[in-house]
């Protein structure tokens, strides 16, 4: 149980889609009543009806803030006072889900809410529910990462290491290729590939062979036997290679 002191006429709810539980982004309706006699605020008077009012500041996350002129609760002290928001002012909650929620006037027209998670009045227009885990990791992995590039800060330290995915990209493909030729690695089936394609090709008519060269064209990189179509070695009636 915390108490948040001075906050004057500021009214926070966290709304979200009955649909599939997300926040909820649209325009918002409060709805504005006192314990003592049930009367609502319509913007200007208190009267016996209710009355829904627009103006409810989103503030991100599902979360919107309504602030009321001063003097709005002058002789209130004692009584309390409850609201809900929601999308619809004829059909509450069609969309949104809401809770009642309220606070009690004190001396002065201060406000007190009797469950918040800070004592900070002046973070009232921020976050009126402790956000969650999830959302608090969503909030941070969905920036911007242009928003956080300042000297020193540990945006641009992850920038700098991760790179965009063109840099990403770039520094793959313009890798020296005699830097990775590690056995088993794909640096290697590419380099293979490439001296099958490209490189020296020798055949030998004694052995009955065909060697393939590195790039030095000396050093063979593979020997295949020459075969003819009965399967015998020929140098001249190719129509086997097998690799050695």
């Amino acid at each position: 149980m915390y108490v948040l002191a001075n906050v004057v006429n500021h009214f926070v709810s966290k709304l979200r889609q009955i649909s599939n539980g997300q926040p909820f982004m649209g325009p918002v309706f409060t709805l504005l009543w006192r314990a003592s006699d049930g009367k609502y605020w319509t913007g200007s008077v208190w009267q016996t009806s209710p009355a829904y009012m627009a103006g409810a500041v989103p503030k991100g996350q599902g979360m919107y803030l309504l602030t009321l002129p001063p003097g709005v609760f002058t002789g209130m002290d004692g009584d309390s006072v409850h609201w809900a928001m929601t999308d619809n002012p004829v059909e509450a909650a069609v969309t949104t889900v809401f809770e009642v929620e309220s606070v009690r006037v004190l001396a002065d027209n201060v406000l007190v809410r009797s469950v918040w998670t800070d004592a900070r009045a002046s973070n009232l227009d921020l976050i009126a529910t402790a956000p969650t885990a999830a959302e608090v990791a969503d909030a941070v992995w969905d920036e911007l990462k242009s928003g956080h590039a300042t000297s020193g800060s540990f945006g641009e330290t992850l920038q700098e290491i991760v790179g965009s995915a063109a840099d990403n990209a770039s520094a793959v493909w313009d890798a020296i290729a005699a830097s990775h030729v590690a056995a088993g690695s794909f640096g290697q089936e590419l380099r293979d590939l490439y001296w099958a394609q490209y490189n020296r090709r020798k055949v030998d008519s004694v052995a009955k062979t065909e060697a393939i060269y590195q790039d030095d064209n000396v050093t063979p990189h593979a020997t295949f036997d020459l075969k003819d179509s009965s399967g015998a070695p020929s140098a001249v009636d190719v129509f086997e290679k097998v690799p050695q």
